[in-house]
């Protein structure tokens, strides 16, 4: 793990091989927190994807779970169609947008 040293009003640079790592640019955000005798810096754009990613797997799965008790009595092949015309209808909702 690569040395960093603490500047004038506590600046640090992070080493180009980690800035290339996270594609991180001048003037990008973290959360800092201190866990144990470590400062952890997370990218805030990393926080901000891993929570859209998470409330879309939920919208998905609440899709589905719809579906699934709408047809639960009908065949794979309607089910997997129903499915189908759902995500083309949440897709041409999310490109209008």
């Amino acid at each position: 793990m690569p040395t960093i040293r603490l500047l004038r009003s506590g600046q640090v640079t992070l080493p180009a091989k980690i800035r290339e790592a996270f594609n991180l640019k001048e003037g990008a955000f973290f959360d800092t927190e201190v866990k144990g005798g470590s400062i952890v810096l997370t990218p805030k754009a990393f926080v901000e994807q891993r929570q859209i990613h998470d409330q879309a797997k939920e919208r998905f799965f609440k899709v589905v779970d719809k579906i699934w008790e709408k047809n639960k009595n009908a065949d794979s092949e309607e089910v997997e169609r129903d499915v189908a015309e759902a995500l083309a209808e949440v897709r041409a909702r999310h490109q209008n947008k």
